[in-house]
């Protein structure tokens, strides 16, 4: 699987397949889709989709915060798990110091440990 940066310019051209797993997301956070159509298109977020085999399996929003990434939204089968070590490299050419998530989904509390991530925000060193 490849993280393939999505220039804010190209975000119409995607954004219909991104959007409705967003909206889902939504229902269980502080945000609205809005939101992260906003931060992505004034650059204050990332967009990388997922691809495997020349097709879309997913994808990973992301923002930087001083010397924190944080993933907003990851949508796909394994998508952290098959994704970290590229997040990993997107930190490291930034001279990220940690990588944040949060999640509402009970299931991160068993692959988030295992992945390298501690508690309550979920972080790991870079």
């Amino acid at each position: 699987m490849i993280l393939h940066y999505i220039p804010k310019d190209n975000l119409r051209q995607v954004w219909s397949q991104i959007k409705p797993s967003l909206e889902d997301m939504a229902k269980r956070s502080t945000w609205i889709v809005e939101d992260a159509y906003c931060d992505l298109k004034e650059g204050r977020a990332n967009l990388y989709l997922a691809i495997r085999d020349n097709y879309f399996v997913g994808y990973v929003i992301i923002q930087i915060f001083g010397e924190t990434l944080h993933i907003w939204a990851a949508y796909g089968d394994n998508i952290l798990q098959d994704g970290l070590n590229q997040i990993k490299e997107i930190a490291k050419q930034q001279h990220i110091k940690q990588i944040t998530f949060s999640a509402v989904r009970k299931g991160w509390l068993k692959v988030a440990p295992k992945l390298g991530f501690t508690p309550k925000v979920w972080e790991i060193k870079c």
